[in-house]
């Protein structure tokens, strides 16, 4: 009897378990010798490798190995597709696939209007949990929140149950997200926001088009948390629409959640927050979109821990300026807060780039006197630094801006050279502008 009961004892204190690696490796001290079977019978991890190939990590989990024995380890707050305690090295092949993870989907509460829901992985199991209420302020089974959790089966899959007290017993299987907006119905849809026309000489319709495609969200290299944001595309890509695009129009650019810009490139300007995680770009009175390509970069951090993502990003003309949401200070925007709204200005002072400041917007300049250092107004209304060449003294004026010439023509007697190569006058642009011996180097001179 004795003899009997010392062989589990011995099995069971050799035996390492799946969830007993699981465990180890989500409190941050991976297990480092938990592979079954004896010294003789032992396999190196590389060596098994290289007979059974390289187990890659499954969807939404990760492969930890010791010698010739793999465990698929699931994200927290997902559970492995059916029983798994973990797959050997065998004769050639692993014993068993690496299962992926599963999880209940975010989306099935996220996509009800009518509720809100607060989700977080619990540190004891690992599993999600949620709290959930109505919009409206309606009670759930007699509670104003009710928290449910994800419970995934190993053949039923995964599904959203009630855990919260005072309910009975019926009620608190699988959540019936249709039965539930009968108690959190959606909410009416708000009226669509105010339209201002801004630029109405332009004439353009005031119709957004939607570029979300041609944008996308990279990592950067800069800082930890920070990221880049990029929408590139050209106007005949959206070809009639964009046919009048101009440096008067902007983009609409609306995040997943609140963020943070801190540098962004020519020809754009300071990203104005307008609410809801959406942001207005303006563009520079010099860029004039002749070869037709709008090239946005950014670098910003999410004002948070969640992952930032692209909503949606349009191209809206002058005529077309949405109305701001709701603040309390100018802590809350981006621009300055006025009478409750995020705006980009109360007053000509706060322009960033100068010009006059009208409907809470600003759109450049009526007369000379309205731009700063030294810039006037275009014929668009526009702060520039020059609208003809008499303003530019040696120079001319070219897209709004002085430079030393704009064609061969302009460097004509200039001491540098006889050719413009990027707006300053130059000996040469290629070799056949050389004499015989003589090569055209980087710095645009003959040698």
């Amino acid at each position: 009897m004795k003899l009997f009961s010392l062989v589990p004892t011995l099995s069971l204190a050799e035996y390492v378990s799946f969830k007993e690696v699981s465990h180890a490796y989500y409190n941050g001290e991976p297990l480092t010798n938990w592979w079954i079977g004896s010294d003789k019978d032992r396999t190196h991890m590389h060596d098994a490798w290289t007979v059974c190939g390289q187990p890659k990590n499954p969807l939404n989990a990760v492969v930890d190995c010791d010698g010739s024995r793999c465990a698929s380890i699931c994200t927290p707050g997902y559970f492995t597709k059916g029983r798994f305690d973990g797959a050997v090295c065998r004769k050639g092949k692993w014993s068993i696939p690496m299962p992926s993870c599963e999880t209940c989907a975010m989306k099935e509460i996220q996509s009800r209007p009518g509720l809100d829901s607060m989700c977080a992985v619990s540190a004891k199991n690992g599993r999600m949990t949620c709290k959930i209420q109505c919009t409206n302020g309606a009670k759930i089974f007699g509670k104003i929140t009710r928290p449910i959790a994800c419970k995934c089966h190993n053949k039923n899959g995964c599904h959203w149950m009630f855990t919260g007290k005072g309910m009975r017993r019926e009620d608190k299987h699988k959540v019936d997200l249709d039965a539930l907006e009968r108690i959190c119905p959606r909410p009416e849809k708000p009226n669509p926001p105010p339209v201002v026309d801004t630029c109405p000489k332009a004439e353009k319709a005031p119709k957004c088009t939607n570029v979300t495609k041609h944008s996308q969200v990279m990592n950067s290299w800069t800082c930890r948390d920070c990221h880049r944001l990029r929408v590139y595309f050209n106007k005949r890509h959206y070809a009639p629409a964009l046919n009048k695009f101009d440096n008067r129009d902007s983009l609409y650019i609306k995040l997943s959640v609140r963020a943070q810009f801190d540098k962004w490139a020519h020809p754009a300007e300071r990203p104005i927050y307008i609410g809801n995680n959406e942001y207005r770009v303006p563009f520079s009175a010099l860029k004039d979109f002749t070869d037709g390509n709008v090239d946005f970069t950014a670098e910003f951090r999410p004002l948070g821990s969640v992952e930032p993502k692209i909503v949606s990003v349009r191209t809206c003309p002058c005529s077309y300026q949405l109305e701001p949401d709701y603040c309390d200070s100018d802590n809350d925007c981006d621009g300055v807060c006025h009478k409750e709204k995020c705006v980009e200005c109360a007053n000509n002072g706060d322009c960033f780039n100068g010009g006059i400041c009208k409907k809470n917007i600003c759109i450049g300049c009526q007369e000379d006197g309205d731009c700063s250092k030294g810039q006037v107004c275009s014929d668009q209304q526009m702060c520039v630094d020059c609208t003809d060449d008499a303003q530019c003294g040696s120079g001319v004026c070219t897209r709004g801006e002085c430079v030393q010439c704009s064609a061969d023509k302009d460097c004509d007697g200039n001491a540098n050279g006889g050719r413009c190569h990027n707006n300053r006058c130059v000996e040469c642009r290629n070799h056949g502008h050389c004499g015989y011996g003589q090569y055209c180097h980087k710095d645009k001179y003959c040698h």
